[in-house]
């Protein structure tokens, strides 16, 4: 388990216990522990910054690795499996060891002054690393130093007399490295029996540096180093210490005076006093009676692994390396590589070659990687993987051209080229996208696995990849597209129908905008037809706008337009009529003019049936005039019949008829006359009656 917060802060007040049990993970920006508390670590605790005041306590007792996370603590006991340092540390009171410290390259130091020089309690266990101490005698004269490698402790101890000119530190760690014979053979006459010194150990040496201000004056200390399974030591008595100022390099030297060694040939103490310069510091005899040898077990578990097969431009995985055992304790590793074979023509291998795994750098051609392990004087060579290298995928080229259909329809297959590379075994994967060339991509859809691809039907634009995977080596074509159009559609005569009469022009004709096609670019073109919605259009010379208007016309005409864009078929609205009305005709009175008598009603004014207009309704009107044929007309109430019955005229009267039908316009009849005349009057006789004889002329008979 982890507990982790982002800028957070664990706090211990003082006299408080803070136990983090094993399992468990505590990640925090910053600790604090105050005075006379203690937190105790079977867990971890990973914090950026740490406060470990006066009086507290930081106890690591995992069973399981730990990492010591801090810088400055003032008590610190370690126990239970190794712990790691991930920085350098400093115990300002004590440390107390009960198992082994991997410092790797980093210092473990023991106070912080003078007057605070810090203790050891050493239990057991011992720090793998450099370890630094506070040097003044006159707080503490007897300095131990308890490092070595893995596995193994190379104790050293000082112990001064005289007066320093300066306080200041000694740090100590042993190199487990050949120390070389330089400046030998060399003779010690200050002990007996003499020695002819002409072999150093080659287990490793020490070394010791002053700092911090360390001035020696005339105070000198005395060297007891532990040479613990040292090879080749039959004689403790002839064991030597040499020293050299210039560290790692330089003649070895004998300085100060040989005391009688203690110990055993598994465990000798070699003891120098008179010392006051640091340095290496190596245990050395003559070969005849100590032949000093590394005497460690032979290195094993060399072993790695990450054989692989890789195209060429892509970096290889890392090759991993198990921990070796054996030797002393101490690897150094150089991977070597070759190109020859798996058992000639090895060479350092490019790139970082010493650690324990090792990632190859990129390759442009099968190479075979060993692993050497040094420890001491033991070499061990592991066998060789191989990172096989295959040559690019090439000629992944798709379709040679493209292909634009109308939505719904299949396309042509696609054809692909045969590709070369890899390792001549090649599997197919078609992939289609129908966002862009570059994004979008998933599997395409049907049998997607041969050298071509068959698209199904498509109703939107899809672009498609072909990949090619071969061994480790893997190429995506570049995509080709497949246009759809969709179909044609919003093409409509927006227009209503219109009804004209013959000989004008109607009104435009107006049309939507059309969609689909290609979406760019729509043709149209206008139809006419004189025989019905459905038969007989033809296409109108120059009538390719969106809107058309048409000429004179003079009878019913049929229009459509047509549209045409991209690949789909033309689309062709349905047809819009213009019904075309002939002029009124046969509008005739057929009647006669007429004379009667005043207060006489005339006989029937009668007209022919109109025609032309709509064909089909005609609205009849009389009209009638006392002024003249041509002037003076007014309707007559209610005379909308196709003949006319004229009441009683008083006075000559002229009539006409106006027939409406359809759009044209009315039409008016010419008029016929009845004529009116007055009745007699004044017509009386005026003489009285007379009697006459037979054969006898009466008077004249007057009248008025």
């Amino acid at each position: 388990w982890t507990v982790s917060g982002n800028r957070s802060v664990v706090k211990l007040s003082p006299s408080l216990n803070l136990n983090i049990p094993a399992g468990l993970t505590i990640t925090t920006d910053s600790i604090c522990l105050q005075s006379q508390s203690t937190i105790t670590l079977f867990g971890n605790l990973v914090a950026s910054k740490t406060f470990f005041d006066t009086l507290t306590n930081v106890q690591y007792l995992g069973s399981s690795p730990q990492n010591i996370n801090g810088k400055s603590f003032f008590n610190l006991i370690v126990t239970g499996t190794q712990k790691t340092l991930v920085n350098d540390i400093t115990v300002r009171n004590a440390l107390t060891l009960f198992t082994e410290i991997n410092g790797n390259n980093f210092t473990t130091t023991i106070g912080t002054s003078a007057s605070q020089i810090g203790s050891l309690n050493i239990v057991s266990g011992h720090i793998k690393g450099t370890l630094k101490r506070w040097v003044n005698p006159a707080v503490l004269s007897n300095i131990t130093m308890p490092i070595g490698i893995q596995n193994n402790t190379y104790p050293a101890e000082l112990t001064y007399t005289g007066t320093i000119s300066s306080p200041g530190t000694v740090s100590c760690r042993f190199i487990p490295a050949l120390p070389t014979n330089s400046g030998l053979p060399l003779f010690d006459f200050t002990l007996s029996p003499l020695v002819q010194i002409n072999k150093t150990s080659p287990v490793g040496y020490w070394q010791l540096l002053s700092g911090d201000g360390l001035v020696m004056g005339s105070a000198s200390f005395s060297l007891r180093l532990t040479a613990n399974n040292f090879g080749g030591v039959n004689n403790v008595s002839t064991l030597r210490i040499l020293s050299r100022q210039n560290t790692g390099v330089g003649s070895w030297v004998l300085s100060g005076n040989a005391v009688a060694n203690t110990g055993t040939t598994t465990s000798a103490n070699i003891i120098r006093s008179g010392l006051n310069t640091y340095g290496d510091f190596v245990i050395a005899s003559d070969s005849l009676s100590n032949p000093l040898t590394a005497s460690v077990t032979p290195i094993s578990g060399n072993t790695i692994a990450g054989s692989q097969i890789v195209c060429i431009g892509n970096h290889p995985m890392v090759i991993t390396g198990a921990t070796p055992t054996g030797g002393t304790g101490v690897y150094v590793y150089t991977w070597i590589s070759s190109i020859t074979s798996d058992s000639s023509g090895f060479a350092p291998a490019s790139g970082t070659n010493n650690l324990s795994n090792y990632t190859p750098n990129l390759q442009t051609q099968s190479t075979w990687y060993r692993r050497i392990v040094q420890s001491g004087s033991s070499f061990d060579t592991s066998s060789s993987v191989l990172v096989t290298v295959l040559p690019v995928i090439t000629n992944n080229i798709i379709g040679s051209s493209t292909q634009t259909i109308c939505s719904g329809n299949i396309p042509a297959a696609i054809s692909a080229n045969a590709v070369s590379g890899g390792n001549g075994s090649y599997t197919y994967a078609w992939t289609m996208s129908t966002i862009s060339a570059d994004s979008g991509f998933v599997v395409a859809s049907g049998i997607n696995n041969n050298q071509n691809y068959a698209p199904p039907a498509l109703t939107n634009t899809t672009w498609y990849k072909r990949i090619v995977i071969s061994g480790a080596c893997r190429d995506t074509s570049a995509a080709i597209a497949i246009t759809v159009n969709s179909t044609i559609s919003t093409n409509s005569i927006t227009s209503s129908p219109q009804t004209i009469c013959q000989g004008t022009s109607p009104s435009m004709l107006a049309g939507s905008i059309a969609s689909g096609g290609d979406g760019l670019t729509y043709t149209y073109t206008w139809l006419v037809s004189s025989l019905g919605a459905n038969s007989g259009f033809t296409t109108i010379s120059g009538a390719t706008a969106i809107n058309y208007t048409p000429t004179t016309l003079t009878q019913n005409t049929w229009f459509r337009r047509r549209v045409v864009s991209g690949v789909c078929n033309a689309d062709t609205t349905s047809a819009i009529m213009v019904t075309v009305n002939n002029a009124i005709a046969t509008n005739t009175i057929t009647g006669s003019a007429q004379t009667i008598c005043s207060g006489s009603t005339p006989a029937p004014i009668t007209a022919t049936a109109a025609t032309g207009g709509n064909g089909s309704t005609y609205s009849y009107t009389w009209m009638s005039s006392t002024v003249s044929s041509t002037s003076g007309f007014s309707p007559i109430a209610s005379s909308n019949t196709q003949n006319y019955a004229p009441d009683a005229p008083t006075q000559t009267t002229w009539y006409r008829r106006i027939v409406a039908s359809g759009v044209c316009s009315n039409d008016t009849s010419s008029s016929v006359v009845v004529i009116v005349n007055n009745s007699t009057a004044n017509n009386s006789i005026t003489g009285s009656a007379q009697t006459i004889c037979s054969g006898s002329t009466p008077a004249q008979i007057t009248a008025s």
